[in-house]
């Protein structure tokens, strides 16, 4: 019997012609060599990368002949702990938009997960068992899984969505283990649909535009020397007399307002997308409004303004507090923060059955009647719940989809109906709750035309 493997060296005491006692330890496992997860990788990488078979690029081999990824191999083989390889294909565009140049193509292979750029494709092949041995079949043992690192969220969705779903809501039907009582698969079904909702949430979410507020050389310089001193700085010390440097403070001063207008003034039509796009746009919109009220609190950003009302350049630093709208903007999304903050939403948009479909309308009902204790526009409050029906029409859809409606038996077909009509009468009745309470705030703030129906 061989006993000495490859890589699994002897422990000092070791008989290596030592039988097989009782309480033996077993023979460690015959690893495979690395070479042939090399030549794997060879094979089916330009393949997945949409390259040709035959036309492996020469940095392509280089990089994966070289001494680095034979050992980072090795270790794959060997090391419980790595249980990944990622082999990386960057994209580098030329500089000159306008160039006939080729993109730059390169190819890195490393063990770590992690984000290069939104120019990368991904193929990690992963590990199912602690080692990979020479007795199995490689293809049983790794598995390979593609990602475009150019829409992260897109790809991670549609694998979630599109195969690992399916493929355990398969399994589970098949097997029989939901109707063997198995209390895991609700809840592991329940945990997978938010995972989903939550990386359409993403996909979805509005970028708001991060600001830049450009600082003079010369503030800057002043800042760094009463740091180094451990004194305030001054707006005293500056030339106050010196127009070139008040003409080019003020100038700044004109283009941070801009910039802060590029925040403070955006605004969604809520009538499109959806109802979670507009409950994080205020909500990131709020994180941003406060970010710039900090950048405008710094130290840098004071000393600038006091300056130009040291120069008597008083009209720029007023232009400065009221052009902005940053104040009334922030009074704006506080006050929206009692409706859009906590909204019970993905409990709805991850229901795998009809009754916690029920369940979460009454929670969001109940929410949107907080809209009585704010400003939020009525208007825009009925295009809100017109975007969540939307919602509520999707989800239905995707609940009774899985059902198979035509091949169940008639009971079964009733009791669904039953309780796809009881969503129904929950929303006409909750909303008609709302509704009401809308047509009350518009009397009070004499509003008209917001008795719409939206059912």
């Amino acid at each position: 019997k061989q006993w000495y493997q490859r890589r699994v060296p002897l422990r000092p005491g070791d008989d290596p012609d030592a039988g097989d006692g009782e309480g033996a330890a077993p023979p460690p496992p015959s690893l495979v060599e690395p070479i042939t997860v090399i030549n794997y990788i060879k094979r089916t990488i330009p393949v997945l990368m949409e390259e040709e078979p035959g036309d492996i690029t020469p940095q392509f081999e280089k990089v994966v002949k070289s001494p680095a990824v034979y050992a980072m191999v090795e270790k794959f083989i060997g090391e419980s702990q790595i249980r990944t390889i990622l082999v990386n294909r960057l994209t580098k565009d030329s500089d000159d938009p306008e160039s006939d140049v080729p993109p730059e193509i390169t190819y890195l292979i490393t063990l770590d997960i992690q984000y290069v750029s939104n120019k990368v494709m991904t193929v990690a092949l992963v590990k199912r068992g602690t080692h990979v041995e020479s007795t199995k079949q490689l293809t049983k043992q790794v598995q390979m899984l593609q990602l475009s690192q150019e829409s992260t969220y897109e790809s991670l969705h549609a694998l979630i969505s599109s195969a690992i779903i399916p493929i355990f809501n398969s399994f589970v039907s098949k097997s029989g283990k939901l109707d063997d009582g198995d209390k895991m698969v609700p809840s592991i079904k329940k945990n997978f649909a938010e995972l989903e909702t939550g990386l359409v949430h993403l996909q979805q979410n509005i970028d708001i535009p991060e600001i830049s507020l450009v600082i003079h050389p010369q503030i800057l310089a002043a800042i760094k020397k009463a740091e180094k001193e451990g004194v305030k700085p001054k707006a005293q010390e500056f030339d106050v007399e010196d127009s070139t440097l008040l003409n080019a403070l003020q100038a700044g001063v004109n283009r941070w307002i801009r910039e802060v207008q590029k925040v403070t003034q955006l605004d969604r039509d809520p009538s499109s997308g959806t109802a979670i796009q507009e409950i994080s746009f205020w909500l990131n919109l709020e994180r941003a409004l406060r970010n710039i009220q900090e950048k405008c609190d710094s130290v840098d950003v004071t000393l600038t303004l006091e300056v130009l009302r040291l120069g008597r350049r008083f009209h720029v630093t007023v232009k400065f507090d009221t052009d902005t709208g940053l104040k009334s903007a922030l009074e704006t999304v506080n006050d929206y923060q009692n409706l859009m903050k906590d909204f019970p939403l993905n409990d709805l948009l991850s229901a795998t059955d009809l009754v916690t479909i029920k369940i979460s309308l009454v929670a969001i009902f109940t929410h949107l009647k907080k809209i009585r204790t704010t400003k939020y526009p009525i208007q825009r409050a009925l295009k809100l719940i017109e975007a969540i029906s939307k919602d509520l029409t999707n989800q239905l859809l995707k609940v009774l989809g899985t059902r198979r409606l035509m091949h169940i038996t008639f009971d079964e077909f009733e009791k669904t109906m039953v309780l796809a009509h009881n969503v129904f009468q929950t929303w006409d009745d909750e909303y008609e709750k709302v509704n009401q309470l809308l047509r009350e705030i518009s009397r009070r703030k004499k509003e008209k035309g917001t008795d719409a129906t939206l059912r």
